[in-house]
């Protein structure tokens, strides 16, 4: 049960990454929003695991190919390709595309740990697909046949990927290394990546602005969306699986709803309510089957 309530919690956080992003993507480059909000993540948990510094290196050094695919792919790439996807597509475009992960997660999960993907779990995958599908066509399905795919959708399916990719690789964590020490080579590693291509991009399209607003936005994504809610999802994952866990995903354009609502003057609709019931049920559906086993 704890393990739900911590991947709520992050799909509240990653939620209200979505609500900021839409505030501010006009006003900060995608790659200095991505290397500013794994930096400040990465001094976040840096000290949270002041105490397993020392394990780090011994324990990253047999694992390279992990920590090199998780944190650049996983979490540098991934970042840059989600703020980099909204420049070029609409937000209902790009939510819909990131609602694929729960269903890419088990397919990996599958081929890279061996874990079983049940009928049911298909089934929980499908009903909360739908009810993604119902919130962001507004229960107007007719939609789907007018969508314009722009470079953006095809950027976001890369970060589809990258994200997936990632919830599977958490699972890999050598048993020896703290979770708080995982996260932190993770970030240190996706700062590093991303360090060259936020200086090209700082001389090719001019650098983060100087303002609060820019800096305390980073630093926010940075704290919540990222270093704690990091923590908790790897702990989540621990628990119960990169499967299951990745059906919580699907919470993530519901809570982004919501808070546009709050803090952006979106309206409250009843699609909203038809979708999030369909999506709490297919949660059900997959994360019931996972207990049952």
């Amino acid at each position: 049960m704890l393990a739900y309530v911590l991947l709520i919690i992050c799909a509240v956080m990653w939620g209200s990454n979505i609500t900021l992003g839409r505030a501010m993507h006009g006003d900060i480059p995608p790659i200095a929003l991505a290397f500013w909000r794994n930096f400040f993540a990465l001094i976040a948990v840096g000290l949270m695991a002041r105490n397993h510094w020392s394990q780090i290196w011994p324990a990253m050094r047999p694992h390279l190919s992990l920590f090199l695919v998780g944190g650049v792919i996983g979490v540098g790439v991934f970042n840059a390709l989600l703020y980099s996807a909204v420049h070029t597509t609409t937000a209902v475009n790009a939510s819909l595309v990131m609602s694929l992960t729960p269903v890419l997660v088990p397919i990996l999960a599958f081929f890279m740990l061996g874990q079983n993907f049940s009928m049911r779990q298909g089934i929980g995958v499908a009903v909360s697909f739908f009810g993604i599908g119902v919130m962001l066509t507004r229960a107007d399905f007719s939609v789907l046949s007018r969508f314009d795919f722009r470079p953006g959708d095809l950027i976001m399916l890369g970060a589809v990927a990258a994200w997936s990719l990632y919830s599977v690789y958490v699972k890999k964590r050598p048993d020896a290394m703290h979770p708080l020490a995982f996260l932190t080579a993770m970030l240190c590693v996706a700062v590093l990546a991303l360090a060259p291509a936020y200086l090209w991009e700082s001389l090719t399209r001019g650098p983060m602005p100087l303002t609060v607003e820019a800096f305390g936005s980073a630093a926010y994504m940075g704290l919540f969306p990222t270093a704690f809610a990091l923590t908790l999802f790897n702990r989540a994952v621990d628990s119960v699986g990169p499967s299951t866990a990745g059906h919580f995903q699907h919470l993530v354009p519901v809570f982004a709803a919501l808070l546009g609502i709050l803090f952006l003057g979106e309206v409250l609709q009843l699609y909203h309510g038809i979708g999030a019931v369909f999506i709490a049920a297919g949660i059900y559906c997959a994360t019931s089957s996972a207990n049952t086993k």
